[in-house]
């Protein structure tokens, strides 16, 4: 029996171990990072060297981890309380600024950044999770982050600050993540928690995560120029009573992988006491090319959410713009009545087909014809329309500014746009060299 119960204790070891590391052999010239609660303290993560994420590793608050334009850092595999995540914890700083030439790099350690990886290889470790101190839309007025373990008190986001600084995150790829902590749980590319709109994101890549690409729980961060290509779930997915603001927002699907929606706006049923009471981001110049799919919708606005989408190109979506309708005051549907929705000046070409009356549809609760028909009969309302932007794909190769006449788009009066006289994403390749999609030639 001793014996017996000594092999099944080896075998499990040995299970547990092969299920942290994969066999692989870390580069010489590297440095690996571990954190037994300590965190990284003030630190300067150099780019003569390659940076090894071994677990979960924080950024505590009071601390700042400097990251040098060029550096790679890579990540050990493993799942569940055994997958590397890069946290930064609410009071904790990142400056992680690259340039277009020396972007910083997030990858496994089976990445040899010269084509070993595809965009089919996902889930390999964890992703980036920024915590804040800004608001979010829950009882409490705090959450404790998806993919940490409740027992984890630097999880914890939230607070009464939207002018919240968590540092720069600035021409960073993030490649191959979303590693399973749990039936159905994977974690994001970049999550954004209670994140405060004095914190910089600009010029930011998600590829081939397992899970969502860019997931916002509150807060009021301000983002310009991301890129989420071929993962899995959402391409950008906000809830908690998210209202920052989103300008140049790329997102590519493809038949060979189950991206789920472009975009998914959640809220919490029922609470519209609460403070902010909706999530409402206000986003323009997406561009957004679909996987077909019957579960590829170009928008889904679930309980109580809302959204201001303008001047956006979305092809090729298999599903439409879906808005919940639940026939209370808090729905979705009664968002768009008050005004709260606004999607106007956006192209939706074969999305699902070019028939207006099939893009703007509902789900939820059933709807009279008379209601239905007046969320339809917007699509036109709004100055949307159905024609061909002409971003062309060549032997999979997308040229991603249109080469059609896409229309005028609507200035929308705020500082913190940009204005541009194209709709879309693209006037110029701004995704050029510094993403993975550029260097997979993937984009031209």
């Amino acid at each position: 029996m001793n014996r017996f119960l000594l092999y099944i204790s080896l075998t499990l070891l040995i299970v547990l171990t092969a299920c942290r590391k994969s066999d692989y052999k870390l580069p010489d010239d590297s440095s690996t990072i571990t954190d037994n609660g300590e965190g990284t303290g003030n630190v300067t993560w150099t780019n003569d060297k390659i940076w090894i994420l071994d677990g979960k590793i924080f950024v505590n608050d009071g601390q700042t981890l400097t990251i040098e334009p060029g550096t790679v850092i890579k990540a050990t595999e493993g799942e569940r309380e055994y997958a590397s995540a890069l946290i930064i914890a609410r009071g904790g700083k990142i400056i992680a600024e690259g340039t277009a030439d020396k972007p910083i790099i997030f990858t496994s350690v089976k990445d040899n950044l010269n084509g070993s990886l595809t965009h089919n290889d996902k889930g390999l470790w964890g992703g980036i999770i920024i915590l804040g101190e800004g608001e979010i839309n829950t009882d409490s007025g705090e959450g404790r982050v998806e993919g940490i373990p409740l027992s984890e008190p630097r999880s914890i986001y939230g607070g009464s600050n939207n002018k919240d600084n968590s540092g720069i995150l600035k021409y960073v790829s993030i490649r191959h993540g979303g590693a399973n902590i749990g039936e159905d749980n994977e974690i994001n590319g970049l999550t954004l928690a209670g994140v405060g709109n004095e914190t910089t994101i600009d010029f930011i890549e998600v590829v081939a995560n397992a899970d969502d690409a860019f997931e916002f729980f509150g807060g009021a961060v301000n983002c310009k120029h991301l890129v989420a290509a071929f993962c899995n779930d959402d391409s950008f997915d906000f809830d908690e009573g998210y209202i920052g603001l989103g300008q140049y927002y790329l997102s590519i699907n493809s038949n060979t992988n189950n991206g789920d929606k472009i975009i998914e706006i959640d809220n919490h049923p029922e609470k519209g006491s609460l403070t902010p009471k909706s999530t409402k981001p206000i986003i323009s110049n997406l561009t957004a090319i679909g996987n077909n799919s019957v579960d590829n919708f170009s928008l889904y606005i679930n309980s109580g959410g809302a959204i201001q989408l303008y001047n956006s190109i979305i092809i090729n979506s298999g599903s439409g713009v879906s808005i919940d309708y639940k026939g209370n005051s808090y729905d979705a549907y009664n968002q768009w009545i008050n005004g709260n929705t606004i999607i106007e000046y956006n192209i939706f070409f074969n999305a699902p087909t070019n028939e207006s009356d099939k893009i703007f549809i509902t789900h939820g609760e059933s709807i009279s014809n008379t209601l239905k028909n007046n969320w339809a009969y917007y699509f036109r309302q709004g100055y949307n329309s159905t024609d061909n932007p002409g971003i062309l794909s060549i032997n999979n190769k997308y040229n991603l500014i249109p080469s059609n006449n896409t229309g005028l788009p609507k200035s929308l009066n705020n500082n913190w746009f940009t204005e541009t006289q194209n709709k879309g994403a693209f006037d110029t390749n701004w995704a050029d060299k510094w993403t993975f999609i550029s260097q997979q030639n993937i984009i031209e």
